[in-house]
């Protein structure tokens, strides 16, 4: 059976980086889908480090700890896991992409750099992917 997408191009920007935290804008089509927060760059680290800039193979997978799919990136070098998912603040993450509707890098709001309406962002992405099962992205620091 032939793997649908509906998703020709997926690009993850990182463009604010600091000691604590990676934000970036996830691209779909050249169009922002969302915005992504990530955990600050501490040489591919697992569970503290974002991973590393490349093209990765992303698959629909069943996650025992949120019970659902979730899209995970295949073939990152030294790590499993990594997932994209819901979330706010880099404790939700453990070297994981979360999606948001809108990003606040300067923490005015949840107290620290944070994507928002992360749940609402995610459902929105899934509902994009319904029936695709997987697809590449490209992460690049810009």
């Amino acid at each position: 059976m032939e793997t649908k997408t509906n998703a020709s191009v997926v690009r993850l920007d990182r463009d604010i980086r600091t000691d604590k935290v990676t934000l970036g804008k996830l691209f779909i089509d050249d169009d922002v889908f969302c915005f992504v927060l990530e955990l600050p760059w501490l040489d591919n680290a697992p569970n503290i480090s974002c991973v590393p800039p490349d093209t990765y193979l992303v698959v629909r997978e069943w996650s025992e700890k949120y019970q659902m799919d979730l899209f995970e990136l295949k073939n990152v070098p030294g790590r499993s896991e990594c997932k994209l998912h819901w979330g706010n603040k880099v404790e939700d993450t453990e070297g994981c992409q979360l999606l948001g509707e809108s990003r606040d890098p300067s923490g005015k709001i949840l107290g620290e750099p944070a994507v928002l309406e992360s749940r609402d962002a995610f459902a929105r992405f899934m509902l994009h992917m319904e029936g695709v099962d997987k697809f590449q992205i490209e992460i690049r620091e810009v």
